[in-house]
């Protein structure tokens, strides 16, 4: 045994120098071999909680539906870890849906007593001798529907702790040889390395600051200590560095538009849902703007979906440009925007102006033409506004509000700001039985709608042919008007099924009386929806094949809707189809986008007098005007143009007298099934009597 007070003072300076510096090194490795194994404990829980709060997203809708095979498709695609020794989804009532375990790796036993002390409603996880066990609840809206169990290994942690501790004590071995070596001559000098190191070690440890590096001296032992050191730390700094990216990567993809860079639903959910509960505290009132761009579809079905893309991300930086610090902007959809405006007022009135004030300058702003790709594009938004505050704060209800608000706005010609009202919630209600009602009448029930038949008839009450109209005979409500069950055929893309489903019906009842020798013009109306479609062209031609139809007798009524696409797509469609003879018309004139510069560009045959000139044409000098403006400007443009909505006598005289040679309206015939037109057309043609309207 040593006694220390027999050594001299050089082996006592030998000796505090060697105890000191083993003692120091083994506390550094103490330490250091500490902090490695809680960080890569923290970043092992943080990396399994990013990932279960990933995977418990995009599970949500499978668990909601009962899909086991999807949630199991799903924990197989998305949980890639190799540390994984097995993910598990429950339901709501504890039992197992889903589960997944590597291949090759037997699905491992969960002790109940570990699941239920981590299951507390959020996640929550726990350390068991070499497993990490974690526990995610899954919600949507806020009530849990599930839970998500993952079972990591520590075996590969374990292993890299002990590789790691086996270099440091081989490093250290060869340094105490060394400075035992060296201590006779730098015992003086080994003193100060000695304990800056030390400080710099504590210093590390204490703040977890792995950006600090120790000074290094003397390129000697203890520089090559601290060099060590700080190389380490360097390590350790890259590493969370790397973590860190990771889990931005993760939270990224989670919560951001990978398009516009915005954030998604997921994240706008949880902002509202934050601002909401402000509101709530200190009695402010905010808004909730949902805005849809008009016209996006046509622009993307005719220019491609990368000239779509590009304008979106135009509109997203307008947006950026025009809100507030405080206000939050987020990509909810396709072409669909909501914008959250915080704190606005405590009163109601003044809430009301600030909101409509930041929605006027929002749609000023998107309404600007766009550059993009050498084209100049226009869009427009339609935008709808709820407020939320302590009484209105069901985020749900909120974005409910706002979307049918913004719904009433394009109903109301696009291009407008529309707040939310009590009355929209029953229409949307009464529009969403239209619908299902609708699809079941297409889908199973076809005897529903009929297609009607109204005259057109010359000077002599000669009827040379028949606008085709379409009616649906509801088995509870009767007739619905088309008024009616139109515009929700054309919002939820029930048109274009409803339309192949018209013209179909048109052209096979054409040939049939084609193959009877009766010469009759049949129109039928196109909805723009329908016009600007990217496969109509190609369903027309193939309902003309199969019908077998002379397409000369085929006239299709377009409005000047479809002019809100370019003039220059409008006329390769038609000219297409005019290769086979079918003819075409402008319906409504007079009451769209009418330009004498899309008259001359268009390949028309007939332009349509809409019905609500023709109305006061004997008592409206200005609407009796405007009509001989139109016939004497169809006249000299060399086509053809009838007047619809025609139901006196009067009017009839009127447009005679100034040249009109077509007509059809009440006056002479209203609509009529197939039986009774065919019926009114074997009567003599000449007018004699004319049905009136009376």
């Amino acid at each position: 045994m040593i006694r220390y007070g027999h050594l001299s003072v050089a082996q006592k300076i030998r000796w505090m120098i060697m105890s000191t510096t083993t003692v120091a090194l083994l506390l550094a490795s103490i330490v250091f071999v500490s902090v490695e194994v809680m960080i890569s404990r923290k970043a092992l829980v943080e990396r399994v909680s990013v990932l279960a709060e990933f995977v418990s997203t995009h599970v949500t809708a499978a668990l909601t539906f009962d899909d086991a095979d999807t949630a199991t498709d799903m924990l197989q695609s998305m949980i890639s870890d190799r540390d994984i020794s097995q993910a598990r989804i429950f339901d709501s009532s504890g039992e197992l849906f889903a589960s997944f375990h590597p291949v090759g790796r037997p699905a491992a036993v969960i002790e109940q007593s570990t699941l239920q002390a981590l299951t507390t409603g959020t996640t929550a996880h726990q350390f068991n001798q070499n497993t990490l066990h974690l526990v995610a609840p899954i919600d949507l809206d806020g009530e849990q529907i599930g839970l998500l169990y993952i079972q990591v290994s520590l075996n590969n942690m374990t292993q890299q702790i002990v590789t790691y501790l086996m270099g440091i004590l081989t490093i250290l071995t060869g340094v105490l040889a060394l400075v035992y070596c060296l201590s006779f001559v730098l015992h003086r000098r080994i003193s100060g390395p000695i304990e800056q190191l030390l400080r710099g070690m504590k210093r590390i440890s204490r703040e977890q600051n792995y950006a600090l590096r120790i000074e290094q001296g003397d390129h000697d032992e203890i520089g090559a200590i601290i060099s060590g050191f700080n190389k380490m730390i360097e390590q350790i700094e890259r590493r969370n560095k790397q973590l860190e990216q990771k889990k931005y990567e993760v939270e990224q993809h989670a919560f951001y538009d990978a398009l516009t860079g915005l954030p998604n639903r997921r994240l706008l959910m949880k902002r509202l849902s934050d601002e909401v509960a402000l509101s709530q505290q200190n009695g402010s009132i905010g808004a909730l703007m949902y805005m849809d761009l008009d016209h996006f579809k046509t622009i993307n079905d005719s220019l491609g979906h990368s000239t779509g893309d590009k304008l979106l991300i135009n509109v997203a930086n307008r947006l950026g440009r025009k809100l507030s610090k405080t206000d939050i902007s987020a990509r909810v959809g396709g072409d669909e925007f909501i914008i959250i405006l915080t704190n606005l007022s405590t009163h109601r009135e003044k809430a009301v102006e600030n909101a409509l004030s930041v929605a006027e300058t929002i749609r000023d702003t998107i309404s600007r033409p766009y550059q993009i790709d050498e084209r100049v594009l226009h869009t427009s938004p339609s935008i709808g506004i709820t407020l939320f505050d302590a009484k209105n704060n069901c985020t749900s209800n909120i974005i409910k509000q706002a979307d049918l608000a913004m719904y009433r706005a394009k109903e109301d010609g696009r291009n407008l700001v529309q707040f939310f009202s009590d009355d929209m919630q029953m229409v949307a209600t009464q529009r969403q039985e239209i619908e299902e009602d609708l699809r079941f009448a297409l889908e199973k029930a076809p005897h529903q709608l009929e297609l009607y038949y109204q005259p057109q008839v010359d000077r002599n009450g000669v009827i040379f042919g028949a606008e085709v109209l379409l009616r649906w005979h509801h088995p509870q409500h009767g007739f619905v008007s088309p008024a009616t069950f139109i515009p929700v055929a054309e919002t939820t893309g029930l048109i274009h099924m409803l339309g192949r489903r018209v013209l179909s019906e048109a052209c096979r009842q054409l040939a049939h009386w084609q193959s009877k020798g009766l010469q009759l013009q049949l129109a039928v109306n196109i909805s723009p929806n329908e016009f600007l479609h990217t496969d109509f062209t190609e369903n027309v031609l193939a309902i003309v094949k199969r019908t077998g139809v002379d397409p000369s007798q085929l006239e299709l009524e377009i409005t000047e809707g479809v002019l809100l696409r370019s003039i220059e797509d409008t006329v390769r469609v038609m000219l297409k189809l005019k290769e086979t003879g079918i003819q075409f018309s402008i319906d409504d004139f007079g009451t769209g986008y009418s330009s004498l510069q899309y008259l001359k560009k268009l390949p028309l045959e007939k332009l349509k007098i809409d019905q609500s000139f023709v109305r006061d044409i004997t008592t409206d000098p200005n609407d009796a005007a405007i009509v001989t403006t139109i016939i004497a400007m169809t006249k000299h443009l060399g086509l053809n143009v009838i007047a619809e909505g025609v139901e006196t006598k009067d009017e009839y005289q009127f447009l005679s007298q100034q040249g009109c040679e077509a007509f059809q309206g009440y006056y002479f015939d209203r609509p009529l099934t197939l039986n009774d037109f065919e019926t009114r057309l074997s009567k003599t043609p000449a007018l004699q009597q004319p049905e009136t309207s009376e």
